[in-house]
């Protein structure tokens, strides 16, 4: 998502690029399936696809695409030589690459901005058969939502069926929402925005709110006061693809917020503090599994920063197996009134 924004920002700019992704991997690789980088007419770069070792071959290989009249390149880079340097590479893996002008994802600009912000759902298919079935190589169909939008001779597609189709899921917006905005939430708000979070916190008291105001000024901060009706209207405004860290301190302002959280089933709800004081919050000693809590994972974290980062390392790991285990379904379903993979 962060890199079709960036699409967007430079093709404003006038600049023209090509969009890198992994088709597929064997042995042991630096990026898997479905890694993305984007490459510049200046030889600007977003993202990386390999420790180093592939970019400046990866990026002339753009360059020269752009230049041509073909739509696409698929490029294979074997576990041997490095193509740059002439020596070995630390990964001995084989990668092959598609790379494609971007011209096409600007032509549904405007369909695809209003879809990420919506939260919807979006995947697109490109074909890599020339002249098979009827269709042409670098021929797309493009789901958003429930949206189908298809070349010539690509409607009807089974997304994961066809032998000759590669499809690949454009991520939705990373959010993140701390309820609580206390001295240890800071390292929580910067290492997410760092890592391209949307980062969201909410909170009712004075002092907190000035000092994330000073310390974290990219978080988009909200008062919300100590009242059921408040923090349930509140996470109303959040999609279920949102990571809800709930860590203010306050029993009361925990429980309630545990509450709205838990009737809208986000994809991750974290919980600080130790399981006898969410077995409080929840009223019960069996709370739901979908809960984490302790939150983050078990590296010995002892600092707030290092308690970020074990928070952060589990909110990851959760959305990454999320999304290894989409169905291949083209089907959407509604669920809580939101469109997801079904």
């Amino acid at each position: 998502m962060h890199i079709l924004k960036r699409i967007y920002q430079e093709r404003e700019n006038g600049k023209a690029s090509v969009l890198a992704t992994v088709l597929a991997t064997s042995g042991s690789t630096y990026r898997k399936k479905g890694a993305q980088m984007v490459i510049f007419e200046d030889g600007e770069r977003e993202g990386q696809l390999s420790g180093g070792c592939l970019e400046r071959d990866i990026v002339e290989q753009s360059i020269r695409l752009l230049q041509s009249n073909e739509p696409l390149r698929l490029l294979t880079y074997v576990g041997d030589d490095d193509p740059v340097f002439g020596f070995n590479k630390g990964c001995q893996g084989t990668v092959h690459l598609l790379l494609e002008k971007t011209e096409w994802l600007y032509q549904h600009r405007s369909r695809l901005l209003k879809a990420l912000a919506l939260d919807y759902p979006i995947r697109y298919g490109i074909w890599l058969k020339d002249g098979n079935a009827g269709r042409q190589l670098g021929s797309r169909i493009l789901q958003i939502g429930e949206t189908i939008i298809a070349d010539p001779g690509m409607e009807g597609i089974e997304f994961m069926s066809s032998d000759g189709l590669h499809v690949q899921q454009i991520e939705r917006e990373q959010r993140l929402l701390l309820i609580g905005a206390g001295y240890d939430a800071i390292p929580v708000m910067d290492l997410a925005s760092k890592l391209s979070y949307e980062v969201h916190a909410a909170d009712y008291r004075e002092a907190h709110f000035e000092r994330a105001s000073q310390q974290a000024p990219g978080v988009k901060l909200s008062r919300v006061g100590r009242d059921k009706e408040a923090l349930a209207e509140f996470l109303l405004r959040f999609s279920t693809n949102t990571a809800v860290v709930i860590m203010s301190h306050d029993f009361d302002y925990d429980r309630l917020a545990l509450e709205s959280a838990l009737k809208r089933s986000f994809l991750y709800i974290g919980v600080l503090g130790p399981r006898h004081r969410l077995n409080r919050l929840y009223g019960s000693e069996s709370p739901p599994g979908c809960i984490y809590s302790p939150i983050g994972l078990e590296i010995g974290a002892q600092t707030p920063e290092e308690i970020a980062v074990s928070i952060l390392g589990q909110i990851i790991q959760t959305f990454r197996s999320r999304m290894a285990n989409v169905s291949g379904d083209v089907a959407v379903s509604k669920k809580n009134g939101e469109l997801v993979w079904r």
